[in-house]
């Protein structure tokens, strides 16, 4: 089931909950909510990212006393998730991957790594709340 952890830190996550016990969850494809005001007059804009972007797992568990409440969240913020995960995975991750490389020096980044990576700045996973 798909929900919204809130860290003591501050921090928001959704994600696939696959576990969850007295101390630990345990979620899948977790992503980091960012939310960034345009104005002071106008809905936050909000922007989903991996977790910990580095990782080569995309099960992280969760300790009990980091996680101040899960929530069930809005239908449409679930179907939010589901497309910018398919988003991350199709675009950011290899896009990502192939720039690690370069930058060790491995390979140089192709045409299509580069446009990838143009499209992670624009911000591909943004949207407007209303």
């Amino acid at each position: 089931m798909v929900s919204i952890l809130k860290l003591v830190n501050g921090t928001e996550i959704i994600g696939n909950v696959l576990e969850e016990n007295r101390q630990a969850l345990v979620i899948d494809n977790p992503l980091q909510i960012n939310y960034v005001a345009k104005t002071a007059s106008s809905p936050p804009v909000i922007s989903l990212q991996r977790y910990i972007p580095f990782s080569n797992k995309t099960i992280i568990t969760f300790k009990a006393e980091h996680i101040v409440n899960k929530v069930e969240p809005l239908s449409n913020m679930i179907s939010y998730y589901n497309a910018s995960l398919k988003g991350i995975q199709e675009h950011v991750d290899s896009a990502i991957d192939q720039e690690l490389a370069a930058a060790s020096g491995d390979e140089e980044l192709t045409p299509e790594s580069q446009a990838k990576l143009a499209m992670i700045e624009k911000h591909i996973t943004k949207a407007t709340l209303n």
